[in-house]
């Protein structure tokens, strides 16, 4: 079973025409764990048309806050670029998009399967970005694909040094812009690839992949590095009544309904708060949700949802 949410930019969710937001995709992969199912075989894309400083800071926010729910036992996502494709809406409106698309045989079927792909309306595109703000940032795509070119072809020097080059140019565009955003992506996106690789190779523990869960009364985080997260935090009654009201999106005027009277509006600001801060509630678009696994929550009382 697998959830195709392919990224959690919201900007792309929209321009691509995906349906849902990022707080539904997160609520869709916890309630899988959370009700045993196990998720594999998906992609998380990057380098969408359009995507800029500002969208993908904000994504990497909701990343490096779900990785929990992105990595092993349950679910499985493998990172990759975006890819062209004239079957998509961004395809289909290049002027829009700001983008041409010229053919090319995709260089990862090449070298894992040796196939050429046919001049069809499947096979692959390299994205051309037409304005210059974006194609700075197309040497990210050159970044990817000459890593691609050295972990899966020949480890040349003549590939080495691509791939360095890329890099290089790949800084220099981040430090003139004054913004790390793609940098801070591309840092959570590989520990959630080392985490999936090595559990999946059981070259690591357990303990190795980031865990972020109610149990009982008490809200445990473990991220290992490169984030070295690890608390626990013992919850009153009240908080985690407020916490898994919010196992869906909710505004806060549905918040403030629900518990208008059994809580002062103070004291529950105090606990919004307070999970905002510990990243245990995440908020977009004036909606609150849960982002930690809470699997007891099906077996509460039905008054409570």
């Amino acid at each position: 079973f697998s959830i195709p949410i392919e990224t959690l930019n919201a900007a792309t969710l929209k321009n691509m025409k995906k349906g849902g937001n990022i707080l539904l995709n997160i609520k869709a992969l916890k309630l899988c764990q959370d009700i045993g199912i196990s998720m594999g075989g998906s992609f998380y894309f990057i380098y969408y048309p359009l995507e800029n400083y500002e969208t993908v800071h904000e994504e990497n926010f909701f990343l490096r806050n779900s990785l929990h729910l992105l990595t092993p036992p349950k679910t499985e996502y493998a990172l990759s670029i975006y890819l062209g494709s004239t079957r998509d809406y961004i395809g289909r409106n290049q002027e829009t998009f700001g983008i041409t698309l010229n053919k090319s045989n995709e260089f990862w079927m090449k070298q894992v399967l040796n196939l050429d792909l046919p001049e069809t309306n499947t096979c692959s595109y390299d994205v051309v970005a037409k304005d210059r703000k974006t194609k700075a940032i197309n040497s990210y795509v050159k970044l990817c694909r000459a890593y691609g070119r050295l972990l899966y072809g020949e480890r040349s020097t003549g590939a080495t040094l691509s791939t360095l080059a890329s890099c290089l140019n790949f800084l220099v565009h981040q430090v003139a812009a004054s913004n790390l955003s793609y940098i801070k992506r591309m840092r959570t996106l590989l520990a959630m690839t080392k985490w999936t690789k090595g559990y999946l190779d059981n070259n690591q523990p357990d303990a190795a992949v980031p865990v972020f869960h109610l149990k009982g009364n008490k809200l445990v985080k473990k991220y290992p590095k490169p984030f070295f997260e690890e608390w626990t935090l013992d919850l009153s009654p009240v908080e985690i009544d407020v916490l898994r009201y919010l196992y869906h999106p909710r505004s806060r005027a549905q918040i403030d309904q629900r518990f208008k009277s059994t809580i002062t509006g103070d004291s529950l600001s105090r606990i919004l708060n307070r999970h905002r801060s510990l990243k245990s509630i995440l908020e977009h678009g004036n909606q609150y949700l849960s982002a930690f696994n809470d699997p007891e929550y099906f077996m509460m009382d039905a008054k409570t949802n």
